[in-house]
């Protein structure tokens, strides 16, 4: 099953001869010095106008297209793949060994208590306390 563009060819087209578009004219304000901007974002309008650009010409070529989104298939299942696999795998496992020691819900029972429950102080209020909280 060969998956098409969603992207109307002419549309594609349009956007790619418009980013490329973007990307010259980013770059010749950056080097004439033209607008006197950050150069951080002559940094990002760059990089922006360069993925705008890959991205509309593998969408304005069809025979690119298909084996682009082989690639990605592929591409994806493997990051699914080895997100998961670290996640599983080492974070979990670290906090599991990490909260071992450690107790603050009371959820394990002790041999010395009968019940979870355990007994608050009942300090009463006065006037120091109730000025801590303000």
């Amino acid at each position: 099953m060969t998956r098409h563009s969603p992207y109307p060819l002419a549309t594609a087209r349009l956007v790619l001869v418009c980013s490329l578009a973007l990307l010259l004219g980013a770059g010749w304000m950056r080097r004439e010095g033209v607008l006197d901007l950050p150069s951080g974002v002559y940094a990002t309008a760059l990089a922006l106008s360069g993925v705008t650009t890959f991205l509309a010409f593998i969408h304005s070529f069809s025979p690119f297209y298909a084996p682009w989104m082989r690639f990605a298939e592929v591409l994806q299942h493997a990051v699914i793949t080895a997100l998961h696999g670290v996640c599983y795998l080492i974070v979990v496992p670290f906090f599991f060994v990490l909260s071992w020691p450690f107790d603050p819900l009371r959820i394990r029972k002790r041999a010395s208590a009968k019940t979870f429950w355990v007994q608050r102080s009942h300090s009463s209020d006065d006037l120091r306390s109730l000025q801590r909280l303000v």
